[in-house]
C-alpha cells in the first residue's frame, strides 16, 4: 500500500479515491479612494456594494480571508452612511429655513401698512 496525502489507496486498484479539488479564480477588489467614492452616484454604490457582497461570498466559498473584500465593503458602507446623515441635517436645514421664512412673512403681514409718501425727504437742503 502507497500512502499519499490525500487518501490512502491501493495501488493495484483501478479507480483512484482522490480528492476531487475545485480552484477558484478569485481576482482582488478594485479599490477605490474616497474622492472617486464620493462622486459616484448612490445606485452605482449599492451596485458596487451588490458585486463587493459576492466577491466576498466566493472568498468565503474558496475558504480564503475576505478581509480586502470587507474593507472595501466598509468604505462603501461608511460612505452611504454619510449621504444619509448629509441629506437628514440638509432636510432639517430646509425645513427651518421655511419655517423662519412663514415667520417672517406672517410678521410682515401684522405690520400697519407703510406710508410711501417719500416727497419730504427728496429735496433736503
Amino acid at each position: 500500500m502507497k500512502r499519499n496525502r490525500r487518501r490512502h489507496h491501493r495501488q493495484d486498484d483501478n479507480h483512484t479515491d482522490q480528492i476531487d479539488r475545485v480552484y477558484y479564480e478569485l481576482p482582488l477588489p478594485g479599490m477605490l479612494n474616497m474622492d472617486e467614492l464620493a462622486a459616484m452616484q448612490d445606485d452605482e454604490l449599492i451596485q458596487r456594494l451588490t458585486s463587493m457582497h459576492e466577491g466576498r461570498g466566493r472568498y468565503l466559498k474558496a475558504r480564503v480571508s475576505p478581509r480586502d473584500w470587507e474593507v472595501e465593503i466598509c468604505y462603501i458602507k461608511r460612505e452611504l452612511q454619510l449621504r444619509r446623515e448629509r441629506r437628514g441635517s440638509h432636510d432639517t436645514y430646509v425645513k427651518e429655513m421655511e419655517r423662519e421664512f412663514r415667520e417672517d412673512r406672517d410678521a410682515e403681514r401684522r405690520l400697519p401698512a407703510a406710508d410711501l409718501d417719500n416727497r419730504d425727504f427728496m429735496f433736503l437742503n
